[in-house]
């Protein structure tokens, strides 16, 4: 199998040696063996992100996750859970589905006039040059409901929310987010329709541009796509509350019972901003929990949260919203009165241990460095662990050494 050696796992650099040679690209072949592996490693947003889930089409129902050095978990989560929005990106949205209208009603001209000048009999098909399959009437109303998004943003950005001392902009509550949605008809029902729409157009302008130069779309719909990451992270607890669960039926009765409109807006402020003529949409999750209930519901067969720095556990688990009914907690920290944190200024010698670029490549500095450590060496019993503040100091001082 490729990327085999010897029966080790190769490094990033292997990986690519090892493509070259065999002619393969290392993206797609590592995609590919993604389906059978036993073991994958990913940044941790691909796991709890839910839209880049679905973008990846990563199922993670039956698997157990692992979260390595999981200290800044709770950041990734809320972050994952958050999105922002503008007003030059919507207006963009409804420049792409104006165009997509504009040139579906071309190709139903150029079918007409191909059906005006046919010498075929009646009643024979014309072998149409689009092959993807897209609705008009779905686009219009896309379109349509981007203009209201875009009106009812414009309304909202002039009337309510709240000042925040400090900053700019107005605060408030999550659901107002959901209501504009849903006033310009995005409910969170039409979640998969809209994104399959907007998945389509993508597909339709590929198609098209093999065809033909369309310039502007060069992209193929990328505002579009940016919309449809949109409204899935803000209705993906819609998504969430349908799943299967494999747990334990008193978990799953928990989850259900959170996994709720109500109850998930809650966790949420919406941020609004305004620069210039450019309004921003700013809908922020301020709980991992949100992330883990998602992750939960897809299906996992356990999550295991690892790191040494997760003091104090009870608070950690109880920020991120699920039980966790084995938890392990060894007694490696060290305790206050074993630390102490202090500067060394100079050496026995006199030597000042002033580490400036100017300085640390001088003789007298790295001597006094080394002075330093050996006298550490000769009082403390059970050894110590030097850091350098880069490579190429550690570098310097080990050739001096020596």
């Amino acid at each position: 199998m490729l990327y085999s050696k010897n029966g080790l796992v190769p490094d990033i650099e292997e990986v690519i040696s090892v493509s070259r040679k065999h002619k393969y690209c290392p993206y797609f072949r590592s995609r590919s063996m993604y389906e059978n592996a036993d073991l994958i490693l990913l940044p941790y947003n691909y796991i709890v992100d839910p839209s880049l889930r679905y973008k990846h089409n990563i199922q993670l129902k039956g698997n157990i996750v692992i979260f390595d050095e999981a200290h800044n978990l709770e950041s990734v989560c809320e972050e994952s859970t958050s999105v922002s929005f503008s007003t030059t990106q919507i207006s963009a949205c409804i420049r792409e589905t104006k165009k997509v209208l504009e040139l579906m009603i071309n190709d139903e001209e150029e079918v007409r006039t191909q059906m005006d000048n046919t010498v075929v009999p009646i009643g024979t098909e014309i072998q149409e040059t689009n092959e993807v399959k897209i609705e008009k009437n779905d686009v219009a109303y896309l379109l349509a409901s981007l203009h209201q998004f875009e009106d009812a943003v414009d309304v909202c950005a002039k009337s309510g929310g709240k000042k925040v001392t400090g900053i700019d902009g107005k605060v408030y509550p999550g659901e107002h987010m959901i209501e504009l949605l849903s006033k310009a008809g995005f409910r969170k029902d039409m979640r998969e329709a809209v994104s399959q729409t907007i998945d389509k157009i993508g597909q339709y302008l590929t198609a098209k541009a093999q065809n033909e130069t369309i310039g502007e779309f060069v992209e193929k719909g990328v505002y579009l796509q940016e919309f449809s990451s949109f409204i899935s992270t803000i209705y993906a607890y819609k998504h969430a509350s349908s799943q299967v669960l494999d747990s334990p039926a008193c978990v799953v009765r928990k989850l259900h019972k959170k996994i709720t409109d109500d109850s998930i807006v809650k966790y949420f402020q919406l941020y609004i901003t305004k620069h210039s003529s450019v309004i921003t949409l700013n809908y922020w999750c301020f709980s991992p929990s949100v992330a883990m209930w998602y992750l939960h519901s897809c299906g996992v067969r356990s999550v295991i949260v690892t790191s040494g720095t997760l003091s104090p556990l009870d608070s950690f688990i109880n920020n991120l919203g699920i039980s966790f009914p084995i938890a392990l907690e060894n007694q490696h920290a060290a305790n206050v009165d074993q630390i102490l944190c202090a500067r060394i200024r100079s050496s026995q010698s006199g030597i000042d241990l002033c580490g400036t670029f100017h300085k640390r490549s001088s003789s007298a500095y790295v001597f006094g460095i080394g002075e330093v450590i050996v006298r550490a060496c000769q009082i403390i019993p059970d050894g110590i662990l030097v850091f350098f503040s880069s490579y190429v100091t550690m570098n310097t001082c080990l050739k001096f050494w020596k």
